[in-house]
C-alpha cells in the first residue's frame, strides 16, 4: 500500500510540518540515503556509519533478539512532498502517497538502524520487507533545518565525535546568526573561529597540509584531528590582543609560528610519526605558550610575521627541555618529544597535572619580555 496514514506532528520553529507513522521497509528501502559530511566540500552533517555497529545490529535483529520500536528521523526534501501529502483539515490525521513522491528520503537520525535493515533486505526480501520502521518525517525541511535537528537530537541524546560537533557547530553559526549570539554569551565563540582557522591550516598552511585529519576523513598520513587542533587554540583565540585581528591575520602568525618552531626543532618535522610535537599534546602546549611568545617578541620591538624572530627564542627552550621517560631515563631536547616507544618523555605529561607542569617547564625555557 503506496498510502500511508499519519497523523501530523509539530510545525517546526522553522515552519516545517511533520508527520508520524509506520511503513514496510520494502515501501522505502531503495529510497533512503544518508548526507554524509564532507569535511572539504562542506556538504552533509553525519558522521560515516560504524560497520561494527551495524554488523551487531543485523545479527540481533536476525537472531529476534531485538526489536526497533523507536522512531527514525525522515526528511521529504523534494518538492513533489506538497503533492504526495494530504492534509485533513479539522482532523490530526493525514495522508502521504508516497507514489505521488518523487525524491528520495534523507536520513536524519536513525542511519545506522536502516543500513541494517537494509542489508537483512538484500538478503531475505520478504521478511525482512515487512519488517515495520516507526518515523517521524519532517516535510520539505532545508539542508539546514535537517541539520539543525541532526545537532539538536544528537548532541543531546547521544554523543557525536567532536571533530564533527564543531564542523557542525560553525555552519551553523554561519548560518544563523542567533547561533552565534548564543555562543558569545556563552563565552564558546572561540570554538567557531578555532574550526576555521584549524580548516584553513589543513587547506593553506605549508606546515600542517596534509597532518590535520578533519571529520569523516581517513587518518593516512595525518597527525591529529581537527578536533584536538581545535580545542589547543582556546587561550590563544581568548588572548586579547589576538581577538582583535582579523582570520586572515590569525592564520598568518600561526602559519608564522610554526615555520619558526621548525627552525628551532628540525627532527619532527623530518619525522613526525617518530615525535608528539606535531600530535595532540605538543600541538597542544605548543599554542598554550605562544601568547607569551608573543610578548617578548613585542617587547623585543620585533615583527610578529616574520618567522626568523620565532627561531633564536624557541631554540634554547627546546634544546634546555628535558623528563623521564616510562624507563626512568632523562631524555632532552628533540628527544623529549618522541612517543613513548621511541624513549620519548613528552607523552607522560598527558594528564591534566602533567600538562601544567609541561607548560611550566616549557615557560622557563623561554626570556624574559624586555620592559623599558
Amino acid at each position: 500500500m503506496s498510502v500511508l496514514s499519519v497523523v501530523k506532528g509539530q510545525t517546526l520553529s522553522s515552519g516545517t510540518q511533520t508527520i508520524v507513522g509506520a511503513l514496510k521497509f520494502r515501501e522505502i528501502h531503495d529510497r533512503i540515503r544518508t548526507p554524509w559530511r564532507d569535511a572539504r566540500t562542506k556538504e552533509g552533517y553525519q558522521r560515516k556509519p560504524a560497520h561494527s555497529r551495524i554488523a551487531k545490529l543485523m545479527m540481533e535483529i536476525r537472531k529476534g533478539r531485538v526489536d526497533i520500536p523507536t522512531a527514525v528521523l525522515l526528511n521529504a526534501p523534494h518538492p513533489t512532498w506538497e503533492i504526495a501529502y494530504q492534509d485533513r483539515q479539522g482532523n490530526s490525521c493525514a495522508e502521504l502517497d508516497l507514489q505521488k513522491y518523487s525524491g528520495d528520503f534523507s536520513v536524519v537520525d536513525g542511519q545506522h538502524r536502516l543500513t541494517a535493515l537494509k542489508h537483512l533486505y538484500h538478503e531475505d526480501p520478504e521478511r525482512y520487507g515487512n519488517f515495520k520502521i516507526q518515523f517521524v518525517m519532517m516535510l520539505g525541511a532545508t539542508k539546514f533545518v535537517e541539520l539543525e535537528q541532526f545537532y539538536i537530537v544528537n548532541s543531546t541524546a547521544k554523543s557525536v565525535k567532536t571533530d564533527l560537533a564543531y564542523d557542525l557547530l560553525k555552519q551553523r553559526a554561519d548560518h544563523d546568526g542567533l547561533v552565534m549570539t548564543g555562543l558569545i554569551e556563552s563565552g564558546q565563540d572561540w570554538k567557531v573561529e578555532a574550526q576555521s582557522l584549524t580548516e584553513m591550516m589543513a587547506d593553506d598552511s605549508d606546515i600542517w597540509r596534509r597532518r590535520i585529519q578533519l571529520a569523516n576523513e581517513p587518518k593516512n598520513g595525518t597527525t591529529i584531528p581537527s578536533a584536538s587542533f581545535v580545542t589547543s587554540l582556546r587561550k590563544f583565540l581568548t588572548y586579547p590582543f589576538i581577538k582583535n585581528l582579523s582570520r586572515e591575520k590569525k592564520f598568518e602568525l600561526l602559519e608564522t609560528y610554526w615555520r619558526g618552531i621548525r627552525s628551532a626543532i628540525k627532527e619532527p618535522f623530518v619525522k613526525p610519526d617518530d615525535y608528539t610535537l606535531l600530535k595532540g599534546i605538543g600541538v597542544w602546549a605548543m599554542h598554550e605558550i605562544l601568547p607569551e611568545v608573543i610578548e617578548i617578541i613585542r617587547s623585543n620591538g620585533d615583527q610578529l610575521f616574520d618567522d626568523t624572530n620565532y627561531g633564536p627564542i624557541l631554540a634554547d627552550m627546546f634544546d634546555d627541555l628535558e623528563g623521564e621517560n616510562k624507563e626512568a631515563d632523562v631524555v632532552k631536547g628533540a628527544d623529549f618529544w618522541l612517543t613513548a616507544p621511541k624513549g620519548g618523555a613528552a607523552g607522560s605529561y598527558s594528564s591534566s597535572a602533567g600538562k601544567r607542569v609541561l607548560i611550566s617547564k616549557l615557560l622557563q625555557g623561554l626570556p624574559e619580555p624586555s620592559i623599558e
